[in-house]
């Protein structure tokens, strides 16, 4: 990895995570304490998305690099406190030695980030494959376009895209199983998988930036507040149906 291509990740991670630092502030003082869970889980995302994008849309400046260089009064103060040409391009000698010295450090650097990426992408990998196998360990049901699947894993129940992993020893006829069974149905419905699935990859390929892993854990949170709220409304309704026939 040269200087340049280094140079240039460098500066557009430190753009990501002012950006994602910036959108994940605003939530954090404006939209977090609301009730606006639906809201706040598309906000997050979009806030993903955008930190990931932006830098890559130029920004206009007033001034140029090469106009501030070039200014009468400002050219006359750099040269009072440097002396030389500053329109002089650097010897070889020199440039070949800050390449020389610049590029071993950075090739390790680059060799680091793509080894704990690809540490990550191996656990990711992992809980992907532990969940694409359990399909074949216990019997199916299929209830509409839902897979259902009792089993008796640890951890379970838990849902994972349209497949819906429900422990055995958790009675679903019970006022606690139709409560659960609600919960994970609305995590279905609203494609919540989705959601983790997007942020485990930015976090894979973007780990050194903090904001991401705040996003992801608050994602998290509001997929379970917006799940509890539809389960508590469905037994309610069901109580009530039975109070009132």
């Amino acid at each position: 990895m040269n200087s340049l291509t280094m140079t240039g990740l460098l500066i557009y991670l430190m753009k990501v995570s002012l950006i994602s630092g910036l959108l994940f502030g605003y939530y954090r003082l404006f939209l977090r304490d609301r009730m606006f869970h639906q809201y706040n889980r598309l906000f997050l995302l979009a806030a993903t998305l955008l930190s990931v994008a932006l830098p890559f849309i130029p920004i206009p400046t007033v001034y140029s690099l090469t106009g501030i260089v070039h200014a009468p009064t400002l050219a006359g103060a750099l040269h009072a406190i440097t002396p030389g040409a500053w329109h002089e391009a650097e010897s070889p000698a020199h440039v070949a030695g800050t390449d020389s010295r610049w590029m071993g450090w950075q090739g390790v650097v680059g060799l680091g980030y793509v080894v704990v990426a690809c540490g990550f992408l191996f656990t990711f990998l992992r809980q992907i494959r532990y969940v694409h196998r359990l399909p074949g360990k216990y019997p199916r049901e299929k209830i509409g376009d839902i897979h259902f699947f009792l089993t008796t894993e640890p951890g379970t129940p838990f849902s994972f895209l349209n497949r819906l992993f429900w422990n055995a020893e958790i009675d679903i006829n019970s006022s606690q199983g139709r409560q659960v069974l609600e919960h994970e149905l609305y995590h279905i419905r609203q494609r919540h998988t989705l959601d983790l699935i997007l942020l485990k990859i930015v976090m894979i390929l973007f780990w050194p930036v903090v904001i991401f892993y705040l996003i992801y854990r608050e994602i998290r949170t509001i997929h379970e507040f917006l799940a509890d709220r539809q389960g508590q409304v469905s037994i309610c309704r069901v109580i009530g149906l039975a109070q009132h026939p």
